[in-house]
């Protein structure tokens, strides 16, 4: 009698490389460098993000639809007390902007000006009116 295995493997179900398996119940991605990630496959519409192992950089690669990638890699800095020093010079450069208050106040200056110069214009035009029929 002939054995017949019990179990059935599906012959077009797609082959994901063991370290993928691993990467997965992890979490965390971990390359070894910048061709590694290079090389990490990725299907297409999908994003992931890969570890350097031993130096303190990520790597954010990504693939749009037609599978075609890209990479983008960020170095991790600490955050230290200098941070908040940045943070008070961007604070201090929010000064540099005008308030609504003294745009709307802009505003009605320009508003003013333009009024006064189109009457400036009303009146030089009659007086070229007058000139014109002196001229006569």
């Amino acid at each position: 009698m002939p054995y017949y295995p019990t179990t059935y493997q599906n012959p077009y179900q797609v082959y994901q490389p063991q370290y993928q398996q691993q990467a997965q119940q992890s979490g965390i991605i971990w390359v070894s460098g910048d061709a590694e990630a290079i090389a990490y496959p990725i299907a297409p519409n999908n994003a992931v993000r890969l570890w350097h192992s031993s130096l303190p950089i990520v790597y954010f690669k990504s693939a749009d639809a037609s599978g075609r990638p890209t990479l983008k890699a960020y170095d991790l800095t600490e955050r230290t007390e200098n941070a908040s020093a940045a943070s008070e010079l961007s604070e201090s450069k929010l000064a540099d902007f005008a308030t609504k208050d003294e745009l709307s106040a802009l505003s009605q200056a320009i508003d003013t000006i333009k009024s006064e110069m189109k009457t400036m214009r009303k009146e030089l035009k009659k007086r070229r009116e007058v000139d014109d029929d002196d001229d006569e």
